[in-house]
Parts: C-alpha cells; structure tokens; sequence
C-alpha cells in the first residue's frame, strides 16, 4: 500500500468511533423526526412545549386539529339535549364547540370571571351555594396541577427531543467540530439513561397524548358546566329565555359585556347592590343592642345626656351615619346623624330620636338584609326594566319617575290610598292614553257611603252636596250614583292622567296639597294624587306632539271638561318596593304600609 493511502487509512480509523457514534445518532434523530413527520400535525398536544423549541417546531405545534376533534366531542356529549337547552347548545354549536372558558386543558380568564360574578350573587339577594364555586375552582386546580405533573414527568423525554431536533438543524450547531458534537449527545444520553429513554419512542409518546388528552376531556365537561352555571344564573337574574340566546352568544368573545346585560338598568339596581354587600358585612360582624327606653314618650334631642345616648351613638355609627365619639351628650353632630338616619328610613328628619326612631334603629341587621335582596329581586322581575321608556310608580315611596333609557327625566312626589283594604293602591301595569283637564269626578261606590254619612251629618244635606258641586243620581235599581263637577273644590283637581284600568285608580291633581309635604302619604281612597300635575301633563302632552299643546292654558280658564288622547301610549308600571335609593345612594327603608312585604321578608330570612 503506497505511504499516502496508508496514511489515509489510518487517520481514518482513528476517527472511525467518532463517526459511528454520530451515524447511530442521526439514526435516532431520523427516526423520531421520521415519527414526528408520521403523526398528523400536533397530535401529541406538545403545543404546551413550543415555546422552549426551534421555531420550526413551534409553528408544527402551533394547533392541534385532533384535539379539538376530542373537545368537541366531549363537549357534545356534555350538552343537555332537551329543547329548553336550546341556547346553551347554540353557544357551542355557533362557536364549532371550541370551549369558552378553558384553551385546552388551561383554564381562560373568563372561567375566574365567571365564578367571582357567581359568588357576588350574594350582593343581589340571591344565594350562590348551590353553584359549588369553590369546588370548581377545586376542579381546575385539578386539571392544572395534574397537568403540570404529566409535563414534569414527561420534560425529560421533550428535553431530549427537542436535543435530537436540534441535531437536523445543524446550521445552528456549525461552529461544532464533529466530535465536539458527539461528545455533547453522548454525554446528554448518558446522563438521561437514554437506553430506557428511547428503547419504546412510540409508546413513551403515546402515553403522554393520553394522558393529555383525558385532561383536556375533563376541562371540556367542565366547561359545559360553566357555561350552564351561566344559563342559569342568566335566569335568576330575570332574563327571560327569549333573550337567553342573544346574552350567551356575547359570553363566548366578552364575557364582560354579557354579565352587564344581567343587571336591571333600573335606577335603584346598583345602589342596592352596593347596600346588601354593606349590610351583610354588618350582619357579619357585629350584633345589635336594642335601645330601650324607659318609657314610650322618651324622646333624645339636643343637648340630653346619659347612657342611652351613649347606645344611641354606638348604634348609628355601626351604619355609619355617625362618625363622632360615643360621650354620651347629643350634640349636634349627633342631632345631624338622627337627621340623617330618619332620612334613609322614612320618618319625619327633626333630629329628635323618640319612639318611631327606636323602633327603626331596632330592626335587626339581617332583616335589613333580606329587605334589600327582596327589593332587589321585584327589580329584577318588573317588566319595566325592558322597557325604553315608561312611568314607574313606586307605592311605598309615595314618588312617580319617568325613565327613558335608564336615565332619570321627571320625579314626583304622589298621595297613594290610605291603610284601609278597600283602599290600598293596586299594583298593576298599563298605558297612559289621555289626559283630561276640568274633569269630573265620577265617585267609586265604596266612596259614595262616605260622602252620604258626612252629608246625613251636616245642618243642611242638600247645601252640603251643592257647596261640593256633587250631583246625585239614582238608577231603577236604587243604586246612588254621585258625580262631582269640574271647579275648584273637585277632589280631582284640574287634571287627571288617565290609563283606563278596572281598579278605577289613575293619576291626578288635588286640592289638598299641603299633604305632599309629609314623609307618611298614604291619604287617599286609592287614586293617586301627584304634585305639580299640570306641569306633569303639559310636559306630557308637548313630548307627545300633540297638536292641543298650546291651548292648554286656554282649556283650564274656560272650566270645560276637555280630554286629550295622546298619540302614542306610555307603559306605566305601579308597583310595590319596600328599599329604595337615596339621592346619596344610600338606602332608603320604607315603610310597609299595606304589609304586603312582611311574610316574604320572614321567609328570606328563614332561609
């Protein structure tokens, strides 16, 4: 053999380890590269392990169509099937049954929104234990931390091949000799105990896309579910299933948006809100001391002293009207506070705390509580809340809005009937049609009784009934009919608001109005009589465009019965809701007047 080849040959078998070494390992980077081109793209779910690989491998695994093949059918099977779910079934239906609250096995933000909304149900009067928040949280803490196990199990194996992909990449390794190279796998190999790590390739990634998969089959049921905690805290919160579909069609991109479309718009909501999160932290915290009094006729005003103004002081400033220190001297910060707190409770603001005071300041903190989530759940019932634009009568604040959208466009204070069964307000909803100046007032038969015993007592009962304007009449079946003309002693005033109804109740003017200045209006026999009613239907009949809008003052001097019918109908809605907003936005606990509430506000809180 000449000197040269000889030469050749035996530089070539000192390096012949070296290259042995490195063909057997680019035998197993083929043939995991050759596996990993085998499977469909992404089948492993190693989407999770992109980021710490080449680029790529990172756009190989950016999706992974199987899976969400697997999600999908997991999440169909979750789906009820009957014909009420129908909306729940279009979330995932209209959205390719990709999950709303999970990304494969990882939980979304939205999921957290979700169950923190669900816990401050609490703030809307309406209990969230049957949601299980906390044992789903516990769930997807499962499903992260199971996972997180099953990536440290399996990070060696993802190490190693993302070290053998790096091998087909050699452009990233040239300033390596070869045998640097080698050097560098074997080492890795041995220290991984690589004999173990590659003897079954196949089966070691298939283990892993199992197991990943079962994680992601779980998150998908509990997505589901979720999505039905959704649905149904949708329906507690009163939105109506027609309007169900439209709400959980925003939940998939904002979910944000469609926990704002729960919420009544009603002026009172939010204010109401903020109250029960106040007053179940007080019922959480601390314990009333009722206020006894020596006797009946106690009354605590400026300058008293002693320890029941000490208790005084103590108890308004557990609700915060009273700042100051508890000395034991009413002071006037201390009249201010009995001011304030007389306000937000409906009696008479003279800053003296007397038995009306004591009795309010005695009713236990929970049931202020259950008060509230009442008031909160009849907002969320009134139809009202729908509507753009409507007149709501609230009876027990002696008050009348007109809303349109949301915002507050007239307040009114009003005289509702008084105690008297007969004569309670009614609760209904209907339209205001006309509005009538110089009416008549036709007399309810349950009123007539009353002005023939007032008459039968006079000196004179045909003055009586003259000096009143009252014309009597009486039909072939000796029925009384009493009607009483239009002027200035017309208990009706000079106009009435009118939305024929079967109560015979409707809104008008009155001439005794020095009552509208009292806390306590429940006067009339169930009519309600409204402060300023002529500047109410003048702007009534004007943002109604009626064409009689200028002669108004006309038709009140000619004294003439004249009835307006307005071209488009107002939705008035009266109803009855013992909590309402102060301009302060603080609470305002009304008065009960005609008992309505008590029973269910006793079943509240036996719950």
């Amino acid at each position: 053999m000449p000197e040269d080849e000889q030469a050749q040959s035996i530089k070539t078998r000192g390096r012949g380890p070296a290259y042995i070494l490195l063909a057997a390992t680019l035998s197993i980077c083929a043939l995991v590269a050759g596996y990993l081109l085998y499977l469909k793209p992404n089948q492993l779910a190693l989407r999770d392990f992109a980021p710490r690989c080449g680029p790529a491998l990172a756009e190989q695994l950016a999706v992974d169509p199987e899976l969400l093949e697997l999600q999908a059918d997991e999440i169909s099977a979750a789906l009820p099937q009957d014909r009420i779910a129908l909306s729940l079934r279009m979330l995932y239906f209209n959205g390719r049954l990709r999950p709303v609250f999970f990304d494969g096995y990882q939980p979304l933000p939205a999921a957290n929104t979700l169950l923190k909304r669900i816990e401050r149900l609490r703030f809307d009067g309406i209990d969230p234990t049957s949601y299980g928040v906390d044992y789903n949280r516990e769930r997807i803490a499962a499903i992260q931390s199971d996972a997180r196990d099953l990536i440290d199990r399996f990070s060696l194996e993802i190490t190693l091949w993302q070290e053998l992909r790096l091998c087909l990449e050699l452009g990233n390794l040239r300033d390596l000799s070869h045998e640097q190279l080698a050097a560098r796998l074997l080492d890795r190999l041995q220290q991984a105990d690589a004999g173990s790590a590659y003897s079954k390739p196949v089966e070691q990634v298939s283990g892993l896309d199992r197991e990943l998969r079962a994680l992601e089959g779980r998150a998908a049921r509990l997505d589901v579910e979720l999505a039905r905690d959704l649905e149904r805290m949708a329906l507690q919160m009163g939105l109506p299933r027609s309007r169900l579909g439209s709400v959980l069609a925003v939940a998939r991109n904002d979910l944000d948006a469609a926990l704002a479309a729960l919420d009544p718009r009603m002026l009172d909501y939010a204010g109401l809100q903020r109250a029960m999160e106040f007053y179940l932290k007080l019922d959480a915290r601390d314990v009333i001391e009722p206020i006894e009094p020596r006797s009946r006729f106690t009354k605590l005003r400026r300058n008293s002293r002693g320890p029941l103004v000490e208790q005084l002081q103590r108890r308004l400033g557990l609700e915060e009207f009273y700042q100051g220190p508890v000395s034991g001297f009413f002071d006037l910060a201390t009249q201010d506070a009995v001011k304030s707190y007389q306000e937000h409770h409906q009696l008479t603001p003279d800053g003296v705390a007397a038995r009306s005071t004591f009795k309010a300041l005695n009713v236990p903190i929970d049931m202020r509580a259950a008060q509230i989530a009442l008031a909160t759940q009849k907002l969320r019932e009134t139809p009202c809340r729908w509507k753009p634009f409507y007149f709501r009568v609230n009876i027990p604040q002696y008050e009348v809005h007109v809303v349109r959208e949301g915002e507050l466009l007239r307040k009114h204070r009003i005289v509702v009937g008084n105690r008297k069964k007969d004569n309670n307000t009614p609760e209904f909803v209907d339209e205001i049609e006309f509005v009538e100046y110089n009416p008549f007032w036709n007399v309810p038969e349950r009123i007539v009784e009353e002005i023939v015993a007032k008459a039968e007592l006079a000196e004179d009962i045909d003055d009586y009934y003259k000096v009143r304007g009252y014309k009597l009449r009486e039909s072939s079946s000796g029925r009384l009919y009493i009607t009483q003309k239009p002027g200035a002693g017309n208990a009706l005033g000079k106009v009435k608001i009118l939305f024929p109804n079967h109560h015979d109740v409707y809104l008008h003017d009155t001439p005794s109005k020095y009552l509208f200045n009292r806390s306590y209006r429940a006067y009339s026999h169930g009519c309600m009589r409204l402060e300023n009613a002529l500047e109410m239907a003048q702007w009534l009949i004007e943002q109604d465009g009626h064409p009689e809008a200028a002669n108004t003052e006309r038709m009140l001097r000619s004294g003439n019965n004249r009835r307006l019918e307005l071209r488009t109908k107002i939705p008035i809605h009266i109803e009855y809701v013992t909590v309402a907003l102060h301009d302060d936005g603080r609470a305002i606990f009304l008065t009960d007047i005609y008992g309505r509430d008590r029973q269910r506000v006793k079943e509240l809180l036996d719950k």
